[in-house]
């Protein structure tokens, strides 16, 4: 499968210095610590476990805007901090090692929101917090059943035929990123360095 990610030289440094290389915990923002714990229990139960305990997805484009678009354009901000040197690395990966989910719905799991395939269904999810006496913003006292929707809710970032108008677009306007664990330099196919803007 053929992917691109976005990195920092340093990294692509120590993946040639390497000939492979693993994301580290230092690199994860702590307010998003709990979403990355379940994209990683995501990843160990579809692609199987991490090397060790310390390793972190690293972050890839399967589709970077959709079907017509799918490798990153370095043209566009906000890809790295401004001035950053970066790579833009486009390797090949066996599908079994690679987990792709939907760019646009993963934002409801870093943002700890229902994805609700219409108003209803939001309705519903915004009764059963109310009836729990839970304010939206106190994930920490959802009850386990509101905890269980809710992350069931999320399993649909992982379908790419979920189509939703409420939601999610169709398979080839989806904007789709995909996690693994390692990256060896002997599956790059092509790198792009660049400055951020």
């Amino acid at each position: 499968m053929k992917l691109w990610t976005i990195q920092p030289i340093e990294f692509y440094n120590e993946l040639i210095r390497n000939g492979q290389i693993h994301c580290s915990e230092k690199y994860i923002d702590s307010y998003f610590k709990e979403s990355y714990s379940w994209i990683i229990t995501q990843m160990e139960n579809r692609i199987g476990k991490r090397p060790n305990k310390s390793i972190y997805p690293i972050w890839s484009w399967y589709q970077y805007k959709n079907n017509e678009s799918k490798r990153p354009d370095l043209r566009t901000s906000g890809l790295l901090s401004k001035g950053t040197k970066g790579v833009r690395i486009e390797f090949e990966k066996p599908k079994i090692e690679i987990l792709l989910s939907d760019f646009n719905l993963w934002h409801f799991v870093l943002n700890y929101w229902h994805i609700s395939d219409n108003k209803e269904q939001k309705l519903e999810f915004e009764k059963l917090l109310e009836l729990s006496n839970v304010e939206f913003i106190d994930k920490k006292n959802y009850t386990l059943e509101l905890k269980n929707i809710l992350e069931s809710s999320w399993n649909k970032i992982f379908d790419m035929n979920y189509y939703s108008s409420y939601t999610a677009e169709i398979f080839n306007r989806k904007k789709i990123q995909a996690t693994f664990w390692t990256l060896k330099s002997s599956e790059i196919v092509k790198v792009d360095f660049f400055s951020a803007n």
